[in-house]
């Protein structure tokens, strides 16, 4: 679990009374039944008033004990990584602005960036501008600022490419400078080189990322998505399918991620399954569109990409196509093929 950034764990010895710790802000408990060859785990994550945050039971045939461990110490990890954020995110939101640490503005930041809306996303800039202010040595201020730099270019916004990728660039290694052993500060950098065109240093980033906390869901289903567009299909599709495995909570760009490269595979009804899945599809209306065009659906096909253009007026197959990192032309010309067949506008 320590190998996740921000995370910091004490193992607490069964004879030492639980107020000993009463500065850890998380308790995992949890117990092992075995009847024959079954066995069940059960885990269970609280925080320091003793509220109930998370809990899960894992079941297993007890064939290799060494394969029962492997498996527990990726999923409870991957599962904590993801609830002790979102738990953390709630916390800070419900306190007040004032006297707020650097940490708790970038959670507030990382909070607001998900949203669309061109107001949220200058308050998001101005949280993590905040954290900066708060401490300049923390580096997650200046991941946050590449992240909106990043998110501009997988939106399909109308900004300057060549601008856009140095800003975020500049931002993202500032943070790596601060903190080299940040996983999610590799896969950042990981993206830029990615739609920079410069493939090897793209999965070098993330290969360093994922040594540094292997089951960090979230980095696994963005390398699912920068190995899509490096014609890795095979490999995305495996990646993303761990990441759907280990996140309890999964987000709808999990599927969407997924969903790409079966697409690019020609798996149709493959995608549109996995896009179903999705509760808000937002920007993943353009894979819809497209994959409903290329299963003879016109007639929905043209109702995404109607959705689409209402969260994205500007958006156009020239931009698109023009930007979008894919080593494979003949990849990007199916998804173009689709794009057009949905009636998207050049």
């Amino acid at each position: 679990m320590s190998r996740f950034s921000g995370l910091n764990v004490i193992v607490r010895a069964p004879r030492v009374e639980p107020q000993h710790h009463a500065a850890a802000c998380y308790s995992l408990e949890g117990s092992v039944r075995r009847v024959g060859d079954r066995v069940r785990v059960n885990a269970n994550l609280t925080n320091a008033t003793g509220e109930h945050i998370w809990a899960e039971k894992y079941d297993f045939d007890l064939i290799d004990m060494f394969d029962v461990q492997d498996e527990l110490s990726r999923s409870i990890p991957a599962a904590l990584n993801v609830k002790i954020e979102e738990a953390e995110r709630y916390r800070v939101l419900a306190e007040p602005l004032k006297g707020s640490s650097a940490y708790d503005f970038y959670l507030r930041g990382r909070h607001i960036e998900k949203s669309l809306k061109p107001d949220e996303i200058r308050l998001a800039k101005e949280m993590f501008l905040a954290a900066i202010d708060a401490d300049p040595a923390y580096a997650r201020g200046y991941l946050g600022l590449a992240w909106l730099e990043i998110r501009k270019l997988k939106w399909n916004e109308r900004v300057d490419m060549e601008a856009t990728l140095a800003s975020a660039f500049a931002s993202a290694s500032k943070a790596l400078e601060l903190s080299p052993y940040d996983a999610d500060i590799h896969w950042a950098l990981g993206v830029v080189h990615l739609w920079r065109g410069e493939a090897d240093r793209a999965i070098g980033c993330y290969e360093r990322g994922r040594e540094l906390a292997p089951n960090n869901c979230d980095l696994l289903a963005e390398y699912c998505d920068a190995l899509g567009y490096l014609g890795l299909l095979e490999d995305a599709i495996r990646i993303g399918e761990l990441a759907l495995r280990l996140n309890p909570s999964r987000p709808d760009w999990y599927f969407w991620n997924i969903a790409a490269s079966k697409y690019l595979s020609g798996q149709y009804s493959e995608a549109l399954a996995l896009l179903e899945k999705m509760a808000e599809l937002g920007s993943a209306y353009r894979l819809l569109a497209a994959t409903y065009a290329q299963l003879g659906r016109l007639e929905e096909a043209r109702r995404a990409a109607a959705e689409l253009l209402k969260l994205n007026p500007e958006f156009s197959i020239e931009r698109y196509s023009s930007r979008t990192p894919y080593r494979d032309k003949a990849l990007l010309a199916r998804y173009v093929e689709g794009l057009r067949l949905a009636e998207l506008p050049e």
